[in-house]
């Protein structure tokens, strides 16, 4: 389940997947993250780096090349089946 955020006045939304009902939307206010910069943020998804570990996997957090710090969850295979 996702829910929609709140509408921000200039904020552009645009409906990515539809499950049943709900829509599941994207903001393009977000940035995407290449993998070679998330690995290189989490200095290569180290032990030392783990903040938490949830349902689906680790979050690990890190530091972004242009300095922002970032929390990240590596997705287990498990969470998969």
């Amino acid at each position: 389940y996702a829910k929609r955020p709140a509408s921000s006045p200039g904020l552009v939304r645009h409906p990515v997947t539809e499950f049943g009902s709900t829509t599941t939307y994207f903001d393009e206010s977000l940035h995407h993250i290449s993998m070679p910069d998330l690995i290189t943020a989490t200095n290569n998804f180290h032990s030392s780096g783990v903040v938490g570990d949830g349902g689906f996997g680790l979050v690990y957090k890190g530091h972004l090349p242009d300095g922002r710090l970032v929390a990240v969850k590596k997705l287990g295979i498990d969470c998969f089946q």
